[in-house]
């Protein structure tokens, strides 16, 4: 918090404690520690249901104020579907972004844990201060701020007491080499207005932090069921300089549908959804320039494996991506559908291809691969049996890797590409929910096709870019190369001639690189095509 005081009176125990010694957490006239250890922490500790501090994840808020000088300050909170384990007790992680006018200058994730009986507790947070010089360019970054619970030294705090009463006055942090910071309750009937909405039964506290001597900072008011709506920055004397409001909140926007509900049969591996159809052999490329004029292409090959994941039977399609004709990405993806029609994604094996200045390859990772565990990482559905408009759902749901999303936004679209035009197109809203509810991307897909074209988005939610389906093919078996409907002579000599190299259809085992395994691949798939 920044100090700029209000001045309150505290005890010398107070004095001692910001000194560092140990002193006992129930300070006479002084800010109260709550014994965290004498708390329990049930299995849905990482999710708040406190109407003052609920903790729902997906939920995003805007705040903003014009500060100091005129700047425009703007904090975006998202409450995240991570976790963190902190002595044991499972937090939720909050990711709190601030903005001066325009410009991120804090980005800290926080954490919180509700015990049984209703308190919210602080576990701590890991804070990046942006630094910027004269101009405007980031000059340093520092995690000054930073502290989390350890048990010894550094004690979870009190963010909400389970019941608020006037006067009650207790720490919310408690590092007493970063944080100090406390809360005092000032009232419980307060009402107030933002652009948000308009709020009755509302907390009010006042908060400050004894690292800076026993002065508050500011005032910040709860409404129920929603949590925190505005912020009064105090000045030196304690007066209001300036305000931050809540200007928008959105709920959880999508789900993520249980995939034990639902039954995959003997054909998991081969989609017949009309919008997601996955026929082993079909080969689509997509085309486009997008920033900068780059040209980027997408190569999408539904292969003929398969693999077992979950004890479900899922169909392998590898994706290439090149920009400017140069490989940057392959990913083998996993997809299932179940017997209601609906395609379920779970997983995917990534390689990223990174470049020096000069274009030579200097490194392979594999960011963004995960695989469904039904633990941590679970399947998503990619398409549902039957899409109805505003359909939200997850994708993708591997925490700390992605939280991929779509919403169902057309049903009846057309759409025009170099490969041909489409009716009764489904178009799909998407974006990865790591950040927020933002949107990246919309997708349209025609019947009996799939995907036929990719918008992606500026910050206004408009299509920046395009890249259509510019071509479409197909091979009718494994091994079939040349597309002659059968495995013979043609099929051979194409396999030696892309010999050493990743050809799409003569790298029959999907290792990258057509060698042995493909050439035995061949001769077992030897005769006409069935």
């Amino acid at each position: 918090m920044n100090s700029s005081p209000r001045v309150v009176k505290f005890s010398c125990a107070v004095a001692a404690l910001v000194a560092g010694t140990r002193a006992s957490p129930a300070l006479a006239g002084g800010p109260v520690l709550p014994d965290w250890t004498k708390a329990h922490f049930g299995a849905a500790s990482a999710r708040s249901t406190h109407p003052y501090f609920p903790l729902v994840p997906g939920t995003f808020s805007e705040y903003e104020g014009e500060v100091e000088g005129g700047a425009v300050e703007r904090v975006e909170t998202f409450v995240t579907f991570d976790t963190k384990t902190i002595l044991g007790v499972a937090n939720r992680v909050v990711r709190d972004t601030t903005l001066m006018d325009g410009v991120v200058v804090e980005i800290a994730e926080d954490w919180y844990a509700q015990s049984d009986d209703g308190t919210v507790w602080y576990f701590g947070e890991s804070v990046q201060n942006f630094h910027y010089d004269e101009s405007g360019e980031l000059s340093g970054i520092d995690t000054a701020g930073s502290w989390i619970a350890d048990g010894l030294k550094n004690l979870p705090g009190a963010v909400m007491l389970v019941t608020p009463t006037v006067g009650a006055t207790y720490f919310q942090e408690f590092a007493p080499s970063v944080a100090l910071d406390f809360a005092i309750v000032q009232s419980l009937d307060e009402a107030v207005t933002v652009p948000y909405g308009s709020f009755v039964e509302v907390l009010e506290t006042s908060e400050g932090n004894l690292i800076d001597g026993p002065q508050l900072t500011d005032d910040k008011l709860f409404a129920p069921g929603v949590g925190l709506v505005q912020i009064d920055v105090l000045d030196e004397r304690g007066r209001d300089a300036f305000t931050i409001e809540l200007v928008d909140r959105t709920p959880p926007i999508v789900t993520l549908d249980d995939w034990t509900d639902v039954t995959f049969g003997s054909g998991s591996a081969s989609s017949e959804h009309e919008f997601f159809p996955l026929d082993p052999g079909t080969f689509m490329v997509y085309e486009g320039a997008v920033e900068d004029g780059v040209i980027e292409r997408l190569e999408r090959y539904v292969s003929f494996e398969t693999k077992t994941i979950l004890g479900v039977e899922t169909r392998v399609v590898r994706d290439k991506a090149y920009k400017d004709g140069v490989l940057v990405e392959v990913a083998l993806d996993w997809f299932a559908q179940d017997t209601d029609g609906a395609v379920w994604y779970f997983g995917e094996a990534v390689d990223n291809y990174r470049y020096d200045a000069a274009g030579s390859l200097v490194s392979i990772d594999h960011l963004g691969s995960w695989i469904a565990d039904g633990i941590d990482t679970f399947p998503g559905v990619v398409m549902p049996s039957e899409p109805e408009l505003e359909d939200g759902y997850f994708q993708e749901f591997a925490p700390g890797v992605a939280f991929d999303f779509a919403i169902v936004t057309n049903l009846r679209s057309s759409v025009v590409t170099p490969v041909g035009s489409f009716e009764g197109v489904l178009v799909t809203a998407e974006g990865n929910y790591v950040d927020g509810p933002m949107l990246a991307e919309n997708k349209l897909y025609a019947p009996k096709v799939g995907l036929v074209l990719i918008q992606e988005l500026d910050a206004r939610r408009r299509p920046a870019f395009e890249i259509p389906l510019v071509e479409i093919d197909a091979v009718s078996c494994l091994g079939d190369i040349d597309h002659s409907n059968a495995v013979d002579a043609g099929d051979l000599a194409a396999l030696l001639g892309a010999w050493g190299e990743d050809d799409t259809f003569a790298d029959l085992d999907a290792d990258g690189i057509v060698s042995g395994g493909d050439l035995a691949a061949l001769l077992s798939a030897w005769g006409s095509c069935p």
